[in-house]
């Protein structure tokens, strides 16, 4: 066993110690997602959308092997299993997240090349891609929301996958 944080493939915390929340959710949500407060209700997260300043990612939540949050009930679209069924986290489940100094599993938007060490921003609907800020930064249009630093290189991608990345949040 390497003394060094390695990619998983049933988890979304790879290392570290979390700050865990629970909040509700205001769309169906994946695990490895970026979320925002709900600008009404300070116990709903919204996705996160390009250049959000996110407040954590959704986990998993292993309290049932077949309930939302478990990497078995899935809808197909990553792999997972048979088309047809909801996303992990339904519209107004109860949703753990986590945060802090911690390497994490990000679920990377389609389309995106990147290298090991670059960084990650969300680039919407609560997907990650690569970071870019405004030359003349100016926070109210561009907020520059940096949220991690890739630790794997992951080739262009046509549909949505996982990348094991540091949280810098």
């Amino acid at each position: 066993m390497p003394q060094w944080p390695v990619a998983s493939n049933n988890s979304i915390l790879v290392s570290g110690v979390p700050l865990e929340f629970e909040y509700e959710a205001t769309d169906n949500t994946w695990p490895g997602m970026g979320v925002t407060i709900n600008t009404t209700s300070k116990w709903e997260v919204d996705l996160c959308d390009s250049g959000d300043n996110i407040i954590c990612i959704t986990d998993i939540s292993m309290a049932s092997l077949t309930g939302r949050g478990s990497w078995r009930y899935d809808s197909g679209i990553y792999g997972h299993a048979a088309a047809g069924d909801v996303k992990a986290y339904a519209d107004n489940d109860q949703m753990k997240c986590i945060s802090g100094s911690i390497t994490v599993m990000l679920l990377l938007a389609a389309g995106q090349t990147i290298d090991e060490g670059d960084k990650l921003q969300c680039v919407g609907d609560g997907m990650f891609g690569i970071y870019s800020c405004l030359t003349t930064i100016n926070f109210a249009v561009d907020p520059c929301a940096l949220v991690a630093e890739a630790m794997e290189a992951v080739t262009t991608l046509t549909v949505p996958q996982y990348i094991h990345a540091k949280l810098l949040l």
